[in-house]
């Protein structure tokens, strides 16, 4: 059972994915996913410690051992491991931005959008 705070941090993402106008709607609570999964180097950065393959995130060019440097605008340096996994999460069909860095390159930007988890159909509309 989730705990009062947790649902209503999700209260907004779960409203966004039922209201959408366009696009299919998924079961209430369904979680949106990048396909990434996050790890904490010795420093204290954010790393990608999985991605999984088809995901958003692999078909953008994400790959493990990358750095996160921000998620949708916010230094990912300020937060910590659960609080960046909570803004990775959202409904499907929504926009996520994560600026990430691969060894010594230049930072660059990814753009995503979530995907409902594999087995998860939409629900039909009337």
């Amino acid at each position: 059972m989730r705990s009062a705070a947790a649902t209503a941090a999700l209260l907004p993402a779960l409203l966004l994915g039922a209201c959408l106008a366009h696009g299919p709607v998924y079961p209430a609570g369904t979680p949106g996913v990048a396909g990434l999964a996050l790890g904490s180097a010795r420093d204290g950065a954010l790393l990608v410690a999985a991605v999984y393959p088809g995901a958003p995130a692999d078909r953008a060019g994400v790959r493990a051992g990358d750095r996160v440097l921000s998620i949708d605008g916010r230094q990912a340096s300020r937060m910590t491991l659960v609080r960046a996994a909570q803004r990775l999460s959202g409904a499907p069909g929504t926009r996520l931005r994560l600026r990430v860095q691969t060894g010594g390159l230049a930072p660059r930007l990814i753009r995503l959008v979530r995907e409902a988890p594999a087995g998860v159909r939409p629900v039909e509309r009337n």
